[in-house]
């Protein structure tokens, strides 16, 4: 199950819709219509926006990755939030997801106020009359409480120092030599652990000490939604309108400023000689330490991608985040190199997660 499904409301909807949909472990949803066109993500609550932003994204992210999809569609139920405010944060995603992606997004849900759904299209139409009787009956019962937790920053250090330490193929780490790597405290390393273990990601050996069962994949696609909450990129375009991200990146190579590491494509290369793209789409780059200050005086041609006022604007060259494993970069050819959890959200910022997924197998085989 994903975040705050219940097995009840899911199966109730999957059942309404249909009852052949196949269901989709492991995927950005919870199932697929029998005839794959549509997919489903099914929320017991959805408490405020950013709740609703992140399931969207994931959806986003979903449809972006599978082209047979035509719709990718929320089904929730919104106890606090009323229609006006959906709809509020539905068009507040037309400045962040692209249009091409956004136009295949819908949500049927129950709001505090009523039936909602958005965009009003015949599609979703049809899929509410389906499924809103399912969501008004869970609805009859459900306890308003409190918000479920989200994972917090310190426990995605956790994660990511225990992710490198298992792509490395270490020993298994001790909680307290693990909380120093993530600089935190033991007792926050330990209920990170217990998150993890909660989620089937960490096993604990004879010895007590954590370990992971494999890649783990719920965490990381939490990590994937909270990139821009945890990362804070900062984008940069080109004012020449004439990228070339290969030069950029000889150019950081030449100066080495520091307080800089490599993430991206550029970091996977160098973990992975044999990483499967040809090009370089951008530069992506890890602020490691204040030593780092200003961007423009790497090229003078970079600007903030993010300034207001662009009719047209272009596709980052540069982005700059602050990184998510508090441990120290390791050596590269020109620039120090991310951890692999920086590499590899890069990538999947990228949309390049079939890359991803082979990187990941390959810096474990290689226990680098």
């Amino acid at each position: 199950m994903h975040g705050l499904i219940e097995g009840s409301l899911e199966d109730g909807v999957r059942i309404a819709l249909g009852g052949s949909a196949e269901t989709e472990r492991g995927h950005d949803y919870d199932f697929r219509s029998a005839d794959g066109r549509h997919v489903f993500e099914v929320k017991a609550a959805i408490h405020g926006a950013r709740d609703l932003r992140e399931a969207l994204l994931r959806l986003g992210l979903a449809a972006a990755a599978d082209p047979d999809v035509a719709r990718a569609v929320l089904i929730a139920l919104f106890p606090s939030m009323g229609g006006d405010r959906i709809r509020d944060e539905w068009r507040a995603l037309q400045g962040v997801v692209k249009r091409s992606v956004l136009s295949r997004l819908g949500i049927v849900g129950l709001a505090s106020d009523g039936a909602c759904v958005v965009p009003d299209d015949a599609d979703l139409k049809s899929i509410a009359t389906v499924v809103l009787s399912t969501l008004r009956d869970r609805a009859a019962g459900y306890p308003l409480g409190r918000k479920a937790s989200r994972p917090s920053l310190k426990f995605f250090t956790v994660y990511a120092v225990l992710l490198d330490s298992w792509i490395r193929r270490e020993s298994p780490l001790a909680v307290h030599d693990l909380a120093q790597r993530a600089r935190c405290s033991h007792p926050t390393a330990a209920a990170a652990l217990t998150k993890m273990q909660q989620r089937g990601e960490v096993e604990t050996t004879s010895q007590r000490r954590p370990v992971l069962t494999g890649f783990p994949s719920r965490s990381f696609h939490e990590a994937v939604v909270l990139d821009p909450t945890l990362r804070r990129p900062r984008a940069f375009v080109d004012r020449t309108r004439r990228p070339d991200p290969e030069a950029l990146l000889r150019r950081l190579g030449r100066l080495r400023p520091p307080g800089l590491a490599l993430g991206g494509v550029a970091a996977a290369r160098a973990y992975d000689p044999d990483f499967d793209l040809v090009g370089l789409p951008r530069v992506d780059l890890l602020r490691t330490h204040a030593g780092f200050s200003r961007i423009d005086g790497i090229d003078p041609a970079l600007a903030d991608g993010s300034s207001p006022g662009r009719a047209d604007p272009a596709a980052p060259v540069l982005v700059v985040r602050q990184p998510l494993s508090p441990e120290e970069p390791r050596p590269g050819p020109d620039l120090p190199l991310g951890a692999p959890i920086d590499t590899l959200l890069d990538l999947y910022d990228l949309r390049l997660t079939d890359q991803a997924a082979t990187l990941v197998r390959r810096m474990r085989a290689a226990g680098s």
